[in-house]
């Protein structure tokens, strides 16, 4: 298999899971923005990996704070992607493809 079809493929995994967990996420990161200063972040991570399971997604680590985001990889190249929420929207970036850090 190709770079380009490796690439594409995971960059639609990472798309599809994205869709997938959007409204879960924003969600979370609205109730977290209110009740950071009682909840325990490692509790806003237990939704999110149900659905990473039906996504063969595998999370990576823990959620974060700040800003309000996790890891995850996916795609037979592993490449790593992170989610994270601005104030305004949610966002997508890859971080790491086929091993090495994404510019």
């Amino acid at each position: 298999m190709s770079t380009e079809a490796i690439n594409r493929m995971e960059s639609h995994a990472a798309r599809a899971f994205y869709n997938a967990c959007h409204d879960t996420f924003d969600s979370l990161a609205a109730r977290w923005e209110d009740e950071k200063e009682y909840e325990d972040i490692a509790d806003y991570i237990k939704p999110i990996k149900v659905l990473a399971g039906r996504h063969g997604v595998t999370i990576l680590g823990r959620m974060s704070k700040s800003p309000f985001s996790f890891r995850f990889i996916c795609g037979p190249g592993q490449s790593e992607w992170r989610m994270k929420a601005t104030k305004s929207r949610i966002v997508l970036q890859a971080t790491k493809y086929m091993g090495q850090p994404v510019q």
